[in-house]
């Protein structure tokens, strides 16, 4: 089974912007079991049928040893052929984690763990939304929020 972690939104008349979904395998399965092409296919158009005009993030984890990655990847890339899909996206997660600092219980990332991805993130999710010039009207002076602390 594929799980993703999603964003509820209430109300219909809200429109949800874009979708992160971290594409992760059940520990108890056969790796026959835990991933196909077919399912992961299956779980983006399931998502894409509940918000059609939303953009896909599928993210797949640097800590994956398995051929999940590819998996998802390839999907992706079909569904950009196909289906003509350009608002579906794969990102491997290229992020350098501190075992000690960045993990905390079951070996999940903390709040430390999930800067770094939030970090990592960030500038493509930017990219992909076209954000630039949105955030160079609204912060002429500094529109990428460099040098900000959020802390």
């Amino acid at each position: 089974m594929i799980l993703y972690r999603g964003i509820s939104v209430a109300g219909s008349r809200m429109q949800l912007l874009f979708v992160l979904v971290e594409m992760i395998t059940g520990r108890n399965r056969t790796p026959k079991e835990k991933c196909s092409e077919q399912r992961i296919l299956s779980l983006l158009k399931n998502i894409r049928k509940h918000y059609p005009n939303a953009h896909i993030f599928a993210l797949c984890s640097p800590l994956r040893k398995d051929p999940h990655c590819d998996y998802i990847s390839s999907v992706v890339n079909e569904l950009n052929g196909k289906n003509k899909d350009k608002k579906i996206h794969f990102i491997k997660l290229d992020v350098k984690f501190n075992q000690q600092r960045d993990f905390g219980c079951e070996k999940h990332p903390n709040r430390f763990g999930h800067k770094k991805i939030a970090d990592f993130l960030e500038p493509i999710i930017r990219k992909e939304m076209k954000w630039e010039s949105i955030l160079k009207g609204i912060f002429p002076s500094n529109p990428l929020g460099e040098d900000m602390n959020y802390d």
